[in-house]
């Protein structure tokens, strides 16, 4: 069981744009093609949600309004070696 859940938290896709519906909306059309999807509602969800384990966030813009890029950045930096791909940067 507790395998099942990790791999389901690995395979989902997290999405975070706050701008009225999108993130719901975005997961709406991901669940359509068959992926497990979650909206995300700031940047310290993302980053929750990140730590229990995800295969994709998608950000739109408009995230870092508030806060800028730099809480997800200073977080992606202290993940281990090989967690995160490298190709974010």
């Amino acid at each position: 069981m507790e395998n099942q859940l990790a791999e389901h938290l690995r395979g989902r896709v997290l999405v975070l744009a706050p701008t009225g519906r999108d993130s719901r909306a975005a997961c709406e059309l991901l669940q359509k093609a068959s992926l497990s999807c979650e909206p995300c509602f700031g940047i310290e969800d993302l980053q929750s949600k990140l730590t229990a384990g995800a295969g994709v966030a998608i950000l739109a813009e408009e995230a870092f309004v508030a806060t800028g890029p730099m809480p997800l950045f200073d977080w992606v930096r202290t993940q281990p070696v090989g967690r995160i791909s490298r190709s974010l940067f």
